[in-house]
């Protein structure tokens, strides 16, 4: 669904169809949206998105007219709806927009100019991990090849299977700052992974990518074949992944392993 409203696309939740670009190229996406599937829509809404998901069909309509400017991602960064207060403050049209990766059209920056926005999204990460997801301030490229500083809140999803998702970014355009008030304005959040090679502590550091990935699971709350599923890994080599957790933290539980990271501030104590 596109026009003034702003537009829709199914969510592929399955990512076998996700666009990854390293340059946003307008004729390039807008071919690749002809030669995709048309999708039906019910009530203005694409219908496969009411039948996975009926429930949020009515709020999805809500956000497409929202005044506020905003746009929704599934799992693998794509670009599902683009409404039209997000095409006034960055000038993409809906058909620009939708069905492009977010980091290609985009090019989050932080407020220093460090590039943040990756194919490896650590948004994407601390919703899989059902972590809180605190708002942030990020520079966008608009179409204009201007920058514009917004302040980013994330409505988290959840759907039905483990690890799916839509996360709908609500952008509140902020003034220019003067250099010394940057320092003020809360940073975008880190991925466990890029926390644990920080980490002062070496037991922290010893852990590979995905033994902090499943660490992340048990802190909140996941049993060993909710980790399973969520990494598509059988529940042995989920459970091999927490003993040498264990192991490298020198603990001998999961709890102790969990509290050994909350203290060394590898992870944000959840907001109740």
């Amino acid at each position: 669904m596109t026009g003034d409203r702003g537009g829709l696309l199914q969510p592929d939740l399955a990512g076998e169809t996700c666009v990854t670009k390293t340059r946003f190229d307008r004729s390039r996406s807008r071919r690749i949206r002809q030669s995709g599937e048309k999708l039906p829509e019910v009530d203005g809404i694409a219908a496969p998105v009411k039948r996975v998901v009926p429930i949020i069909a009515p709020l999805v309509r809500l956000l497409t007219d929202s005044p506020n400017p905003l746009f929704i991602t599934d799992p693998r960064n794509r670009i599902v709806l683009w409404n039209a207060a997000a095409e006034r403050m960055l000038g993409y049209t809906a058909e620009e927009a939708i069905g492009a990766s977010c980091v290609a059209l985009l090019h989050g920056c932080d407020l220093h100019e460090n590039h943040y926005c990756s194919e490896n999204c650590p948004i994407n990460q601390m919703a899989a991990h059902d972590r809180v997801i605190r708002p942030f301030v990020l520079r966008f490229r608009a179409s204009d090849s201007s920058t514009v500083s917004v302040d980013v809140s994330i409505l988290h999803l959840a759907m039905n299977a483990p690890g799916d998702f839509l996360l709908v970014h609500i952008l509140n355009p902020l003034p220019p700052l003067m250099p010394e008030a940057r320092e003020e304005i809360s940073p975008p959040p880190r991925s466990v992974q890029e926390a644990a090679r920080a980490s002062v502590d070496s037991r922290i550091r010893t852990l590979t990518p995905r033994e902090v990935e499943v660490l992340a699971m048990l802190a909140a709350g996941q049993s060993t074949p909710g980790i399973a599923a969520a990494l598509h890994i059988s529940a042995s080599t989920a459970r091999n992944h927490t003993q040498n957790i264990l192991k490298k933290l020198e603990v001998h539980s999961k709890a102790e392993a969990v509290s050994y990271a909350f203290k060394r501030q590898l992870f944000e104590i959840p907001v109740l």
